[in-house]
């Protein structure tokens, strides 16, 4: 198999039935750990041993790992006259089975086929966020990021965070403003949390307003990007939050301080000693003892 990555190898071994499952196996492993310029001989090695045949065998069967492998197959093979057999598979009951037939026809045809499988990624909420991620990261952020852009304009508030948990490893350049007018106009905690957890810089005044949201988990978000976008008379809402109910909202904002870049550690051990809750305290002193470690 490894001789097959420069080419095709001059002796091709014949393959009996019983190696059918065990080759096509190794096969995709071989695909999935190549870069795609790299596996050009991997696809002329199955097509000389009539893996083509095997895989469409493997479709029709009621074993779902022998299903799984053909159906990701089918997506290194690029198989456009099998697509109809991978849609198929795009609403079955099985998580993996229909998660792997999504990423094949992306492999096929990002294109054509990611704007008709969105709402797919969207509802399927059996598709784990951090796998769908792999899967879009792994096609042309050009492809990707202007049809999101596009969901995201009619996509519900229940969707909005799943969704834009999508564009989060891309680059948001061109996604900015609508994740901006989101966080502007949504009630929805979760959906805030997120923009303000994927947004490089978030408004800032709104970001003043959240670090009093009612929800302890939108003013951990909010505490953390006022330390991205703060101006000096900000360190006032930090030293509030470091005296928070809820621990991840103190850690959150006494970090947020403690990187400003006008807040030395001086003046972080002068704030100790002036603060009279134990908690906020502790916190500082947490925070100024992980800076001495680094």
């Amino acid at each position: 198999m490894s001789q097959a990555i420069d080419g095709l190898p001059d002796m091709v071994p014949h393959l009996e039935k019983n190696d059918y499952y065990r080759f096509l196996k190794l096969w995709n492993h071989f695909n999935e750990s190549l870069h795609i310029e790299a596996t050009s001989g991997l696809k002329l090695l199955a097509e000389h041993c009539g893996i083509n045949q095997v895989v469409n065998n493997f479709m029709r069967s009621r074993n779902l790992q022998r299903r799984l492998i053909a159906a990701t197959a089918l997506g290194y093979l690029n198989q456009r006259q099998s697509v109809l057999q991978l849609v198929s598979l795009v609403d079955h009951r099985s998580t993996m089975l229909s998660l792997t037939a999504a990423r094949s026809l992306l492999k096929i045809d990002c294109a054509v086929y990611f704007p008709k499988l969105l709402s797919r990624f969207v509802q399927r909420t059996d598709w784990p966020e951090a796998r769908v991620n792999i899967i879009l990261n792994e096609q042309p952020a050009e492809m990707i990021v202007p049809n999101l852009i596009g969901f995201i304009q009619n996509a519900s508030e229940d969707q909005l965070p799943r969704i834009l948990q999508f564009l989060e490893p891309f680059s948001l350049s061109d996604a900015e403003s609508a994740i901006k007018e989101i966080l502007e106009t949504s009630q929805n905690p979760i959906v805030i949390a997120t923009c303000l957890r994927i947004l490089p810089k978030p408004p800032l005044a709104r970001v003043r307003q959240l670090c009093r949201h009612p929800e302890s988990f939108v003013r951990v978000q909010a505490a953390k990007a006022l330390g991205k976008v703060a101006v000096y008379e900000d360190h006032e809402i930090l030293i509030e939050l470091i005296s928070d109910r809820n621990w991840w909202v103190r850690y959150r904002a006494a970090h947020a301080l403690a990187d400003l870049p006008f807040v030395s550690s001086e003046k972080i051990e002068a704030l100790r000693n002036t603060l009279k809750d134990p908690f906020s305290v502790d916190m500082l002193e947490q925070v100024l003892a992980e800076r001495r470690l680094n």
